[in-house]
Order: C-alpha cells, then sequence, then structure tokens
C-alpha cells in the first residue's frame, strides 16, 4: 500500500477516479435502456442518445430484465385464434349445408382476402404477420386448384389436372412473391411446386420410369439454372455493398 503521493493528493485521486467511473456507469445505463425501448418499439423509439463524455445528471431508471411481447407478436396470435374462431363457427354453422359451389365461392372469397391482406400489413411493418397471413393464403390457393376441379372439370385426368395446376400455382406464387419481395415464402413456394408439373405431366402422358426420368433430368437441369441464375444475380449486389 506505500504510494509515492501523499495520502491527501491520493485521496483526491481516487475520488475523481471514482466520480468518473460512477458517471460512466450512469451513462452506460442510460443508453442500455435506450436500446431496449427500441427494440421493444420498432419504428417509435425515443430520440437517440448522442455517444460522447456527455452524461445526465439525473438519476436512471434500472433497466426492464423482462420484455413485453412485441406489438407484432401480438397481432399474430390475435389474429391467428380470430382465424381459428371464425373457421370453427363456419364449418359448424353453414359448411355442411352448403354445396361444392358454394363452397369454392367462400373458398375463393377468402384466399383473396389472405392474399391481399399482406400488402396492409407490410405497410404498417408487420413482416410476421403478413408472412403468416400469405401462408394461410397460399394454402388456400391449393384447395382452390382442388375445388375447381371438383367443380368444373370431374372428369378429367386427375394427374393431367395435377401438373398443370402445379404450373399455374408455380407461376402465380412467382408473380406474388415478385410483386410483394419483402415476402420471404412465396417464391420458395413456387420453385418447390415447379418440382411437380413436368412429372405429374409426364406421368399422365405416358406411364412409365423412361418418361419419369427425363421428366426428373428437365427438372433437375431448369433448378440449376435457375440457381446459376440467382448466384450471378447476387453478384454484382455483393459488389456494391462491398
Amino acid at each position: 500500500m506505500n504510494t509515492p503521493l501523499p495520502p491527501a493528493e491520493e485521496l483526491a485521486l481516487i475520488d475523481r477516479e471514482l466520480a468518473q467511473l460512477d458517471a460512466r456507469r450512469l451513462y452506460l445505463l442510460g443508453r442500455r435502456d435506450w436500446l431496449l425501448r427500441l427494440m421493444l418499439q420498432p419504428g417509435s423509439g425515443p430520440a437517440p442518445v448522442r455517444w460522447g463524455p456527455a452524461v445526465s445528471a439525473g438519476p436512471v431508471a434500472p433497466a426492464k430484465e423482462a420484455s413485453a411481447p412485441s406489438a407484432q407478436n401480438v397481432l399474430l396470435t390475435l389474429g391467428a385464434v380470430l382465424l381459428a374462431v371464425a373457421a370453427l363457427a363456419f364449418t359448424l354453422v353453414s359448411w355442411g349445408s352448403m354445396g361444392i359451389a358454394g363452397r369454392s365461392v367462400v373458398l375463393a372469397a377468402v384466399t383473396a382476402a389472405a392474399l391481399g391482406a399482406p400488402v396492409l400489413l407490410l405497410r404498417r411493418g408487420l413482416r410476421s404477420t403478413a408472412e403468416s397471413v400469405a401462408a394461410v393464403g397460399l394454402l388456400l390457393t391449393v384447395l382452390d386448384a382442388y375445388a375447381l376441379y371438383a367443380v368444373g372439370m370431374p372428369d378429367m385426368n386427375g394427374t393431367g389436372y395435377a401438373a398443370g395446376a402445379a404450373a399455374v400455382l408455380a407461376a402465380a406464387w412467382a408473380g406474388y412473391g415478385s410483386g410483394l419481395r419483402t415476402l420471404r415464402l412465396p417464391l420458395p413456394a413456387a420453385v418447390l411446386a415447379a418440382q411437380f408439373a413436368l412429372p405429374l405431366a409426364a406421368l399422365a402422358a405416358r406411364p412409365g420410369p423412361q418418361a419419369l426420368g427425363w421428366a426428373l433430368l428437365a427438372t433437375a437441369a431448369a433448378d440449376a439454372a435457375l440457381a446459376l441464375r440467382v448466384r450471378w444475380a447476387a453478384i454484382p449486389a455483393n459488389r456494391s455493398m462491398s
């Protein structure tokens, strides 16, 4: 504990360093509280705190350890519950008394609403909710395709209709995803649906392993071309970012 400084000077030095540490601690606590509030309230956070030696002289409230659910999660949960209740009520009250044509009309209306809702949700910044509603809409388009087959084309070859429906759905989902690029699900779903078009068409036209093999080979070639195109398209973007 022997130091070259006199006790009075060393005590003053220690007091100054402790004061600086307390000020730095208060500043870091304030910065931490602001960052937590900014993450919990996207788009409406408080004014940013300027980095620098300036420190608020007033006491800083302790930061909350338990984060409240975000508005997106609340809306997503509420929407899912309301959708489940509406589907249950519709199934119990009306679905059994409708013919296949009435069910198709209702299904088409619900599909249009599910595919149009993400546009409004994205404008409000509710991306996760828009993704969930868009997924429901894509699933409903598959049910629409089946309803169309059951109502208007019951005598058509099922395998051939499935091939055409897969191609149409892939094109429709690709267009939908291109229009709403913020959504991540439609484009991969379109690629997945496109995998079934050629194999099902080959089975419908000429059942057998040879036709199916050529269809699978053509599908793999198309997938490779698409992968190369995506890769080459991503190279300029990476160069511009660097």
